[in-house]
């Protein structure tokens, strides 16, 4: 339990470093401003031509993200 304390503390250096608030998501801490809300009902897709979309519960597309950056550095990022 102290790692994720200790992990959680160095990320909140890097934030008010950076300017950009670090959330907590399931792959760990990420700036807020990559991070979205995906809503019970909602979903993701990728469109054949590489833009990741947040769908509605009815197949509408609520947000369109465009084509995501790829970050080699980050291995919890997949450009697959």
């Amino acid at each position: 339990m102290k790692k994720s304390v200790l992990t959680a503390d160095k990320e909140a250096e890097k934030s008010s470093a950076s300017k950009d608030e670090l959330v907590l998501t399931p792959g760990g801490y990420r700036p807020k401003s990559k991070a979205h809300e995906i809503k019970p009902g909602e979903s993701l897709r990728t469109t054949k031509e590489g833009h990741l979309q947040k769908i509605g519960p009815s197949g509408e597309v609520l947000e369109d993200y465009g084509v995501p950056e790829e970050s080699p550095a980050d291995p919890t990022v997949s450009t697959h």
